[in-house]
């Protein structure tokens, strides 16, 4: 007697392939955009990919030692309310503000800082950061480059196996290639917390 044969209909094994096809493409072009600076190989990953980036050697720890110097701007800003309560709240690093200390994080505008080549309105988004062993310093051409340079900082924390934060040390700048920028929001499909709605309307 024979043995029953098996039977694989053509549309599952299309089917299959196509997913693990688009699957292998979708890791193949994140893995080439990170991989376009040093942040991919030493397992950083900053969403949109910086224009440059200049690693050092080593890791700067950051812990309660630390306090957020605005410079020239008010402590209410945007971009030092959204340091703070982040770090807070992902991490539950609770800093300061003040004028100066002995490990600083110091946010401050500086039209021109970033030169862009792009249009006035561009140029603003840009920022540079520059992370040293006893001092980071978030330059903004203007408040929207500061706050985006926030958001890199804060996507550069790595938290060890020991629970304690660090940041790598080098110089990261970027820019919008785009003037505006857009939230889609699907209330639908995707439900949050009222909390999370109020952070992406401050």
């Amino acid at each position: 007697m024979r043995p029953p044969s098996l039977r694989i209909e053509a549309p599952f094994v299309l089917k299959t392939f196509m997913s693990i096809f688009c699957l292998l493409y979708i890791v193949s072009v994140l893995a080439g955009a990170q991989n376009a600076t040093e942040l991919w190989p030493k397992g950083y990953a900053v969403i949109p990919t910086p224009r440059a980036v200049n690693l050092e050697d080593g890791e700067v720890q950051i812990d309660n030692r630390w306090v957020i110097v605005p410079t020239g701007i008010d402590a209410q800003e945007i971009s030092v309310r959204s340091l703070r309560r982040d770090l807070t709240d992902w991490y539950r690093l609770n800093l300061n503000t003040g004028a100066q200390g002995d490990y600083v994080i110091r946010l401050l505008i500086q039209a021109g800082a970033v030169k862009t080549a792009a249009d006035a309105e561009i140029d603003k988004q840009a920022y540079r950061l520059r992370i040293s062993d006893r001092s980071t310093e978030i330059t903004g051409n203007d408040a929207p480059g500061l706050f985006y340079g926030v958001q890199t900082l804060l996507q550069l924390v790595r938290q060890h196996s020991s629970g304690a934060l660090f940041v790598p040390k080098g110089t990261i700048s970027d820019w919008s290639q785009l003037q505006l920028r857009f939230l889609h929001w699907d209330t639908k499909h995707h439900q949050d917390r009222i909390e999370t709605l109020k952070r992406y309307l401050d």
